[in-house]
Formats: structure tokens, C-alpha cells, sequence
């Protein structure tokens, strides 16, 4: 997951509030350590913040915290994750970039319900033009 995406801390700064921004809600640090135990092993969860969509739990959007804790790198983008009865899975990848209709798509591919895509796009993970 983290080798797909570039380094840049301009880029993720403007991304975590995404996270915490209307349609989702922020996962605890404990929730948080437990996906990236499913995607991204080894990685230390401190890195990371994520916010499950209001309607879905089961789907949630992930990226590096800002400011950056001691030992982390930000990367550009975050993660579209889905919980399966095994764990969490790495469901989309998305860029810093993202237009609607494409997130719109790819959450449509990775079979997420509509719902999911209302709320992402309402706490901003996407540009309309």
C-alpha cells in the first residue's frame, strides 16, 4: 500500500482533515491499529488516521496523520479500506487529485454501496470538476 503512493507533505496535509470532515467518523487509535495490522503490516499505526463512512462502518477512508508523528513519512493520497469477515482490506487506492466521477467508479468497482460514496464525497475526499 505505502510503496504506491510519493512522498509529499503538502499533499497529505490537505488530506486528513478528510477524514474527520462531515459524512465520516474518526476511528481510535485502537480501530486504526487494527487495519493496519489487515493492510499494511509492520507499519506503525501512529502514522496513520481513519474515519469510517456515517452510513457503513465497514468502509472507511485512510491516510498519514498530520503533522507527521516522530518516524512517520506522508505520503500523497490515501485509501479507500473495506472490512471483510477476515479483516480489512486495501479496497482503493486514491490520489490527492481525485474527481467524483472517478471515486464514484472505483468505489462502484471495489462494490461499495452507494451510500459510501454520498459520504466520502460529502466530507470533501473529491473535486466535482
Amino acid at each position: 500500500m505505502v510503496a504506491a503512493l510519493t512522498t509529499s507533505t503538502v499533499a497529505a496535509t490537505a488530506l486528513a482533515p478528510v477524514v474527520l470532515a462531515a459524512g465520516t467518523t474518526e476511528f481510535t487509535r485502537k480501530q486504526v491499529a487494527a487495519i493496519v495490522a489487515d493492510v499494511d503490516p509492520g507499519q506503525a499505526a501512529k502514522c496513520y488516521i481513519a474515519g469510517h463512512a456515517d452510513s457503513d462502518r465497514a468502509w472507511a477512508i485512510m491516510t498519514y496523520r498530520i503533522p507527521a508523528p516522530s518516524g512517520c513519512t506522508p505520503s500523497d493520497g490515501y485509501w479507500i479500506v473495506h472490512k471483510t469477515a477476515t479483516g480489512w482490506i486495501d479496497s482503493v487506492q486514491i490520489s490527492a487529485d481525485i474527481t467524483c466521477k472517478d471515486l464514484r467508479r472505483e468505489l462502484r468497482q471495489a462494490k461499495a454501496p452507494v451510500s459510501v460514496f454520498t459520504d466520502f464525497r460529502s466530507s470533501g475526499v473529491c473535486r466535482t470538476t
